[in-house]
């Protein structure tokens, strides 16, 4: 069965978007005609990528964004942001995380406070706030991405493993219609970044 989703004209959020897999998800979706509130904790990158991706793809709104996933009054400067900026949320695609490559007998204890509160407690706040956002419309998809890594943990990445709330399948999509709730698992798609 084939289904085909249109995004041209929808307004989104990508998290984590100064990074590869945010930079080809805005890249992505501008494609498609959506347009995009391009989030990062690094300010600077989230210009820079808006400012790139702009010019490749002109008939579509590019908005920079600083937000730090792990402070709930970043995470609703931001959804104030894009509500601003288009009116309306339709997607989100919450990409932002961190990963470090320590041996589980060597991980500082605020390290893995770190890695839990950008993964778990991040990907919760952003959540939340869009989907308070996108319930008046009755309409809208969050979609949440992680690595596989949930479901295949190594000595050296066992904090990151336990912090992913995907449980390492890839990704989940929920929409704010109750009747429309739906999990979907993407075991082996992969995204390139350019």
């Amino acid at each position: 069965m084939s289904m085909e989703l249109s995004v041209q004209g929808k307004n989104a959020i990508v998290t984590g978007a100064a990074g590869n897999i945010g930079e080809a998800c805005v890249r992505a979706l501008a494609a498609a005609g959506a347009n995009v509130l391009v989030a990062d904790m690094d300010a600077a990158a989230a210009e820079r990528k808006a400012e790139k991706l702009q010019k490749e793809y002109p008939d579509v709104k590019l908005v920079p964004q600083v937000c730090d996933v792990t402070n709930k009054a970043s995470v609703d400067a931001m959804v104030s942001a894009a509500l601003e900026a288009f009116g309306r949320i339709d997607i989100l695609n919450n990409i932002a995380g961190m990963s470090t490559k320590v041996d589980f007998l060597e991980m500082p204890e605020d390290i893995y406070d770190q890695m839990m509160d950008v993964n778990a407690k991040g990907t919760f706040l952003v959540d939340q706030a869009v989907l308070k956002a996108m319930i008046p419309n009755r309409s809208g998809k969050i979609v949440n991405m992680s690595s596989m890594s949930g479901k295949e943990g190594y000595p050296t990445n066992v904090a990151y493993s336990a912090s992913i709330p995907t449980s390492g399948i890839g990704c989940w999509m929920m929409s704010p219609r109750p009747a429309a709730m739906r999990t979907l698992i993407g075991r082996n798609g992969s995204l390139r970044s350019p």
